[in-house]
């Protein structure tokens, strides 16, 4: 029970972490841009976020295989029986559908824009990420 709360704790400090960054990188370009594809820097901005964590998983579910393993193979020869099998390797993680979030990504570009200031501006774009990936993304 503690496992899962403290998963989704972290998953959900992610969340904010991946909507905070992508806030800034989107505001910044609308800043810069009347022409901005939000859904792709959103994407971008998951992808990258993301990819380092989910190799520390597959590296720790890896070292634990190998020590289940040899864990393995020593009860095989103290018992003297046959060693087993080798494990299954890994065969990857499931990811979260992207394209399909940030296909319902929408922020205009705010009118009065030139009033807002980049830190207002943020601060709305953040508003809108939050709102639409509540509505499609639980972890």
């Amino acid at each position: 029970m503690a496992t899962a709360f403290w998963n989704a704790h972290r998953a959900n400090a992610m969340q904010r972490a991946i909507i905070n960054v992508a806030a800034q990188h989107i505001g910044a370009a609308l800043l810069e841009s009347d022409n901005v594809d939000i859904a792709s820097i959103f994407a971008e901005t998951f992808t990258r976020m993301i990819a380092e964590p989910v190799a520390a998983t597959l590296r720790s579910i890896e070292q634990t295989r190998e020590a289940l393993a040899k864990a393995m193979e020593i009860g095989a020869s103290a018992s003297g029986r046959a060693a087993p099998d080798e494990l299954p390797k890994p065969a990857g993680m499931p990811m979260v559908d992207i394209n399909e979030i940030s296909k319902q990504i929408v922020i205009g570009k705010p009118a009065m824009l030139s009033l807002l200031g980049k830190g207002m501006l943020i601060s709305h774009v953040r508003r809108k990420l939050e709102t639409t990936i509540a509505l499609c993304w639980s972890f």
